[in-house]
């Protein structure tokens, strides 16, 4: 085993011998071979330049630039409320008043 930088990785992978799985890119065709870093962005959910972290609590969607409804938790792709709604709000996204 050489543990080099392989000049070219499986889609999907990344780092020594190809051992380290890309995160969550826009493209999986546009993870970096020798860091991970995902060239078009990240999935729905997630951020960073690996596209690991999955949006804090409260924020969704592209580059978590969402802003979570009147729950306490909603989906982080989408921001649909996974709770009900807090008191005085309706809807999918708990973003209606009553």
């Amino acid at each position: 085993m050489s543990n080099n930088i392989s000049t070219a990785c499986n889609t999907g992978s990344y780092g020594i011998d190809c051992k380290e799985k890309c995160g969550n890119c826009l493209d999986v065709y546009k993870c970096l071979y020798t860091n991970g870093t995902c060239f078009t962005g990240c999935v729905a959910g997630y951020h960073g330049n690996l596209c690991k972290t999955p949006c804090t609590l409260g924020s969704y969607g592209l580059e978590c630039r969402g802003t979570c409804g009147n729950c306490r938790m909603c989906s982080n792709t989408n921001g649909s409320c996974l709770t009900a709604c807090d008191a005085g709000y309706l809807g999918e996204m708990c973003k209606t008043r009553e």
